[in-house]
């Protein structure tokens, strides 16, 4: 879209311009990605990961501290 020239000026289209003659918003074609992106996205494979904040230690070790803790006990 902001790739092509006009032929006359040999000037970018601008996204305003663009945005009016499609009649849509440009909130709307910046939150969609262009067919490149969502490509590049769509074959990515993502591993799964804990959603929140992050801890001062990994699973695996707040596991071990916590059996440590609890054979520490009386």
């Amino acid at each position: 879209m902001s790739r092509a020239y006009s032929i006359s000026t040999r000037r970018p289209f601008g996204m305003s311009l663009v945005c009016r003659v499609w009649g849509v918003p440009r909130a709307t074609v910046s939150r969609h990605p262009t067919p490149l992106e969502s490509s590049k996205t769509a074959n990515t494979q993502r591993s799964p990961r804990r959603r929140g904040p992050q801890g001062a230690c990994s699973d695996d070790d707040l596991f071990r501290h916590t059996l440590a803790v609890i054979e520490a006990s009386p």
